[in-house]
This record gives structure tokens, C-alpha cells and sequence, in this order.
């Protein structure tokens, strides 16, 4: 059995984000066939750049009329509205030749079937053949707090609302088999960008040009995060209920097995999430919670893959937005031997601020 690694947290609300990730077959990386992309422990020390030298291009950079719709009073940032074959133009000065990532402040304010989609030019082309397709996320919540009754006493899944929300999106590969966020060797010097949708439309804010990093190894992330463990707190999260998602097809479903909860031996319960409906990589659920005390917590999940023998599935954490080391990248649940529930640590023995 795998104990729980602890991370630490600070007393605040958090944001934790569970999303499919990548498979591997061998260590954590695997890489889509004519990737330009690098795994991460290839890159020369001297390829990274100082953390210090990211860019931030705000809105009112972009030569373009500012928005007023009152999604934008939610980001407190300036942001322009762009429809379907709207494109923005905007220089940027990079301070170090190196890899970088690139990020958008965006957010979506009408109601779409499909997610919105744009492509990015740098310096007139395409600086891989994945910048011709970002895909940025649309979010939905639930309608209601309880799971409505059918005719029989079963529980029902709940109608879903869209929901505006602000969110910094990395670039990443259209079908999200990458590991990392894309990576771009950017020259010391003036840079000219393009920004175009090609379906549907959003609100764009700030645009983010970050050194990149692979994530550190647990123990690094601990060595650099010393607190005191957290002492008499626990906090439940009923998996079914999550705060918000990026997928509608990501579903409640009920188990009949008396390791989950709520259980009920006359009536179904809609008491676990995902199976086969949570299979696409790249699709995330999104639970808000406070802890109440700085300090080291253990998270642990209760988990079940029984759909395919000898195989594992991945989940990626995030808090707050930030994969915190390496480990949570690819958080592997394996089929158990018996096919029952399981509770599975986050990896091996970890700590969490």
C-alpha cells in the first residue's frame, strides 16, 4: 500500500482541478508523433530561462476597441471581445533567448455546443504546427445543489448552466497528449505576435510569456515548502458534486457498492463521477474548498478502474491553477485486483502547502 503525499496549504479557499491526463508507457513522458516539442528532462540547463524575465501583455496593448460587457467587471484587467476571424496584433520584448510558454487571461461568455478556438502566429508563422489550433475551455455548473427524484426515488442528474469564469489557459497540443504546456525557443529581442479566431468567440485579456520550468520532483517541492503538518482537520469532498467543469459529458453515475457514499439499498444513488463518460484527455472537474490552518494536508481519492485489466488511467491535480511537482502531473489509478473500490494515496508518500 502507497501512503499519501501532504502539500502545504494556506488557510484561504483553493481550487483544486482534476483533469485526464496523457498515458504513458514509459516514465512520465510520451510524445505525439512529429511533436516539436521537447520532454523536459532533455532540455539544457542552459535553454531555461530566469523566472524573472516573464511578460505580461495587457489588452490595451492590442490596438483593438476595449470591451465593455460585464464579464470583464469580473477580471478587473482590460480585455477585448473577439467574434469568429478576429485577430488582435501585439509586440512583445523578450529579456533572455529560451523556452517559453504562452498563456491567455480568457473567458467566454456566451453559450456554445463547441469550444472556442483561435491560432497564434509569431513573427508571421506558425511556430508549430499546434499554435494553428488552441482550444479554450468552456465551463459549466450545476443548476441546482441536490440531485432531483425520479418517479421511483432515484436520483436524476441535474440540468447544467454555463458558467462566466475567468481563467488563465495554457497552450497546450489540440488533443492534450502532452505532458507540458507547449514550448517556444524565443530569441533576446522584439517579437510581433498575431492572435486569430477561427471558431466561435471570447473575451481576452492579458496574454503571458513565461520561462519554462519543468515541474520539481516532490522531494524538491518539500525541501522548499517546510510547514508544520496541518493537526485536526479533515475535509470531505463528495466527488459527484463538483464545483464546476469543462465538459458536460462528465457525469454523476451510481455505484451500488457499500465502500461509497451515499449508499441506499432500496433507491440509486448518484454517489461517484466520471467512468466511462470521463475518458477524453484534457477534460477537467474543479472543486473549491477553505482550509482552515496554514499547514502540511494529505489528499487521498477513492477511486475505481475496472474497465480495462492491466492497464492504468491518469488524472492531472492542480491547486490553484499550478501543477505544485512533478508527481501530480500523471496521478495513476490501477485496476484492483478484485474490482472493488479502492482508496488511493496521491502517488507515493507526499506532502502538500
Amino acid at each position: 500500500m502507497t501512503f499519501p503525499k501532504s502539500l502545504r496549504l494556506s488557510a484561504a479557499v483553493l481550487f483544486l482541478m482534476w483533469v485526464v491526463a496523457p498515458s504513458s508507457t514509459h516514465a512520465l513522458w510520451i510524445w505525439e508523433s512529429g511533436a516539436t516539442a521537447v520532454p523536459p528532462h532533455t532540455i539544457p540547463l542552459a535553454q531555461l530561462v530566469d523566472p524573472s524575465n516573464a511578460v505580461e501583455i495587457t489588452a490595451d496593448a492590442f490596438n483593438t476597441p476595449l470591451s465593455d460587457n460585464e464579464a470583464v467587471d469580473l477580471y478587473h484587467k482590460p480585455a477585448v471581445a473577439l467574434a469568429q476571424d478576429d485577430a488582435v496584433h501585439f509586440t512583445a520584448v523578450i529579456p533572455q533567448t529560451g523556452l517559453y510558454t504562452i498563456a491567455f487571461d480568457t473567458a467566454v461568455p456566451d453559450a456554445f455546443l463547441t469550444p472556442p478556438e483561435a491560432q497564434l502566429q509569431i513573427d508571421g508563422a506558425f511556430p508549430l504546427e499546434d499554435a494553428r489550433r488552441i482550444i479554450f475551455p468552456i465551463f459549466y455548473q450545476d443548476s441546482a445543489a441536490e440531485f432531483p427524484l425520479d418517479r421511483y426515488g432515484n436520483e436524476a442528474l441535474i440540468r447544467q448552466d454555463n458558467l462566466i469564469r475567468w481563467t488563465k489557459v495554457p497552450m497546450r497540443d489540440a488533443n492534450f497528449s502532452l505532458d507540458y504546456p507547449l514550448q517556444f525557443e524565443l530569441e533576446a529581442g522584439e517579437h510581433n505576435f498575431e492572435f486569430q479566431m477561427t471558431e466561435q468567440s471570447l473575451l481576452l485579456g492579458s496574454v503571458y510569456l513565461e520561462p519554462f520550468a519543468p515541474y520539481p520532483s516532490y522531494s524538491d517541492y518539500l525541501a522548499t515548502h517546510d510547514a508544520p503538518d496541518s493537526s485536526g482537520v479533515l475535509i470531505e469532498i463528495e466527488a459527484e458534486h463538483p464545483s464546476y467543469k469543462d465538459d458536460t459529458s462528465i457525469r454523476p453515475i451510481a455505484d451500488r457498492s457499500l465502500a461509497v457514499t451515499p449508499y441506499d439499498t432500496y433507491q440509486l444513488k448518484l454517489n461517484t463521477l466520471g467512468g466511462e463518460s470521463w475518458d477524453r484527455s484534457g477534460t477537467a472537474v474543479y472543486y473549491e474548498f477553505e482550509v482552515p490552518q496554514d499547514g502540511l494536508y494529505v489528499i487521498t481519492l477513492r477511486s475505481l478502474q475496472n474497465f480495462k485489466s492491466n492497464f492504468s488511467v491518469f488524472r492531472r491535480i492542480t491547486i490553484n491553477n499550478t501543477v505544485l511537482f512533478e508527481e501530480l502531473n500523471q496521478v495513476p489509478s490501477t485496476i484492483h485486483p478484485t474490482g472493488r473500490t479502492r482508496r488511493s494515496a496521491v502517488t507515493r508518500p507526499t506532502k502538500f502547502i
